[in-house]
């Protein structure tokens, strides 16, 4: 067996390229060697800013020798009528190196999806692992480099190179690949560029690991994070306080550093009197810093303490050079966002919306003012299809005045000096002026939640009036975008993050459990965008049908759902959402009783036999065997078990009523000639079937569901 090492060393990359590059270079190169039979024991990964490493251990020494079958003409065309070889087959003979008088021994015959095609079996004997790996490891590179080339205007790595580790079985592996800028592959790495800059001489990857761990340097990205994240915690609590956890930028700081050290620092008490959300979004923002806050506190105001923590890429501060060029940053940086704060006051958000008149969505698509206009139609359109599932007074119909002045204000941020230095804080700094100005909790927590939730994992926004809100401004982004003839998203590129939208979109509604209409909302968004759109109503709700059904088949497997148990749902058809999670989740229940299986099976059977015959009533007159009438009979028993339980959608219920038909389905099969002779007995027992399958089809389309995983 044989182990290999690859390290690409180069200038500081951007924190949040590292992640997704390293997965992909060592995703490409494992799946390389996968196809080619040469599978690793062990695939290990490293990653800071200046370096990506991918190890394998327990690769095979060569490559298994095989068969390798060459093409030539069809068949059909190898020989004219008196049997002679064709032009053809001889032109196919001589590129391969057979003689005319060789042809009938050398040649076979295989079978195509086009047809039968002559062909050659040769034997290829099996290269070198190190042959194999200067083969993959530049095309793997360069697929690297091509695929960012329209992102970054360059045929070179994303960052100058300045180093490359190429290591099998502690000897150098070489190879050619211009995207390096021309760097040869040698067995030294340097453990920090400023701190350590010396060569170091390693052999395999235990040996790198502790060589750069001698000077400090945590290789390992998970390692390298809770390092920092047990720093700060060690930091934090000699200060009598704890970070205001964020996830988000401690995935950034470790990306950021390659040694997790960590250095605090304070600014002045009179800045805690700013909305603690920007605050805390200033020291994230501006300074890459965690806020601290009295232990157990919620992070308002009045826990923060003027303290920030950050990571340095070294062990210590000794002489404080660091801390205090972080001090006077913070100083500036929030003396800049007070500014910025208290100018944004002078002017109430209903003032501001005037403003939005000057600022462009898009330019086919109008101004956000004229977004505005639509989302207050929509909101209204979409509570009145709420409120019409719901008893009078219920919580749909209460939000549509907080909904309905929520819209006003959605985009008034947008013309903030805050939101204008840091867009990110779109949305919260809306929902906090609106808070200040006396609104009502559901209007301003409507406009701070409205772009949650951003990830499958985030929460969605508090109470009614914010989730329809934040629906439909999704929703007409998609179908303002979807009207456009570059909208419609492709493998390779979704240039408006439609999948982006629609995922939320989806997000909301299952989670608030919202009833609601989207093609009818669809159709109604695209008749306030007038003629602004390229397209007709009928191509932007197809496509925006097709849309959300990739969005929905990725979230519920996001979820946890199997893919069978999710497409068994949608095969129904239902466009009711909160309905379609519950019979997914219907499905997961019942999954593993003893059963299922035979449940699946027997679905199967019988869609195999009914598919395509004409719906009939079953004629009680005809049924002549015992157990067809035993069918038939548990069936409508079955049914109005099965009624009875989808109307209060107890869908697990539903399932196992059906369960019970098993027995008398292996009897009647048994026992009963389906395709009888008799044109009328077969139309009568093809009839109970189809009784069957309706009761098998109430929840899902069981036939979808793979039985394999049923089983196991």
């Amino acid at each position: 067996m044989a182990d290999y090492l690859l390290e690409i060393r180069s200038q500081e990359m951007a924190p949040e390229t590292l992640l997704p590059l390293l997965r992909r270079l060592a995703t490409r190169l494992f799946e390389d060697l996968m196809s080619l039979g040469l599978p690793p024991d062990e695939m290990v990964t490293a990653g800071t800013l200046r370096r990506m490493a991918v190890s394998f251990r327990g690769l095979p020494e060569r490559e298994r020798d095989r068969q390798e079958e060459e093409l030539g003409p069809p068949v059909a065309s190898a020989r004219d009528p008196e049997g002679r070889p064709s032009e053809a087959l001889l032109g196919f003979a001589d590129r391969v190196g057979v003689a005319p008088r060789d042809i009938d021994d050398s040649f076979t015959t295989v079978k195509t999806e086009r047809g039968d095609y002559v062909a050659r079996m040769r034997e290829v004997e099996g290269q070198p692992i190190a042959e194999v790996l200067r083969t993959i490891v530049p095309k793997v590179l360069n697929e690297l480099v091509r695929e960012s080339e329209g992102r970054f205007g360059s045929r070179r790595w994303l960052r100058p190179v300045t180093g490359i580790l190429s290591i099998l079985d502690g000897e150098t592996l070489p190879f050619d690949v211009e995207v390096l800028d021309g760097f040869e592959a040698g067995t030294t790495t340097i453990a920090h560029a400023f701190l350590q800059p010396e060569p170091v001489e390693i052999s395999n990857w235990d040996d790198y690991l502790e060589a750069l761990h001698r000077e400090g340097v945590i290789p390992r990205i998970t390692e390298r994070r809770a390092a920092l994240k047990e720093g700060l915690e060690q930091v934090c609590g000699d200060t009598g306080g704890e970070c205001v956890p964020d996830e988000q930028l401690l995935d950034r700081l470790t990306a950021m550093v390659e040694i997790p050290g960590v250095v605090q620092g304070s600014f002045d008490a009179e800045h805690l009197s700013l909305p603690h959300e920007l605050l805390t979004a200033s020291l994230h923002h501006d300074l890459h810093a965690f806020a601290v806050r009295k232990t157990g506190g919620a992070g308002a105001a009045e826990e923060l303490l003027p303290i920030f923590l950050t990571a340095i890429d070294r062990g210590d501060d000794p002489d404080g050079v660091i801390r205090t060029g972080l001090e006077r940053a913070c100083a500036g940086h929030l003396a800049d966002l007070r500014f910025h704060v208290d100018n944004d006051r002078r002017r109430p958000l209903a003032q501001r919306t005037r403003r939005l008149e000057q600022l462009v969505f898009h330019e086919r698509l109008g101004t956000w003012a004229d977004k505005g206009q639509r989302l207050q139609e929509l909101v209204q359109a979409a509570i009145r299809d709420l409120a019409s599932r719901e008893a009078e007074g219920g919580v749909w119909a209460t939000a549509l005045e907080p909904a309905r002045q929520a819209a006003t204000l959605l985009k008034a941020d947008l013309t903030t000096d805050v939101v204008r230095r840091d867009p990110e804080l779109r949305g919260t700094v809306g929902g906090l002026y609106a808070r200040e100005e006396g609104y009502v909790e559901p209007v301003w927590q409507a406009v701070y939640d409205q772009y949650r939730p951003a990830s499958p994992e985030n929460p969605i926004p508090r109470g009614a009036a914010g989730r329809v809100l934040a629906v439909v401004d999704r929703l007409d982004a998609l179908v303002g975008f979807l009207g456009l003839e570059d909208g419609t998203p492709t493998a390779s590129r979704d240039p408006y993050a439609l999948r982006r939208r629609a995922t939320g979109l989806l997000h909301i509604i299952i989670d608030a459990e919202m009833e609601l209409d989207l093609e009818i909302l669809a159709a109604r968004a695209v008749l306030l965008y007038g003629d602004r759109l390229d397209r007709g109503a009928e191509a932007i709700v197809h496509d925006l049908r097709i849309l959300l059904d990739d969005r929905l088949t990725y979230f519920l497997g996001h979820r946890g759902f199997d893919f069978d148990e999710i497409e068994a749902v949608k095969a129904v058809g239902t466009a009711n959402l909160p309905d379609l999670v519950l019979r997914v989740e219907a499905l997961r229940s019942v999954r593993d009783d003893d059963g299922f299986p035979a449940l699946v099976r027997s679905a199967k059977r019988i869609a195999n036999i009914v598919e395509d015959t004409p719906e009939h009533e079953v004629d009680e007159e005809l049924l002549e065997a015992e157990a067809e009438k035993a069918l038939h009979r548990a069936a409508l028993a079955t049914s109005r078990d099965v009624q009875s339980a989808a109307e209060r959608r107890h869908y697990v219920d539903c399932l196992r009523a059906v369960l019970s038909l098993a027995p008398e389905l292996d009897r009647f099969f048994a026992e009963v000639l389906v395709h009888h002779e008799d044109e009328r007995l077969r139309a009568n027992r093809l009839a109970i079937l189809q009784e069957c399958r309706r009761l098998y089809w109430r929840v899902a389309r069981l036939r979808a569901m793979n039985v394999e995983t049923a089983d196991a």
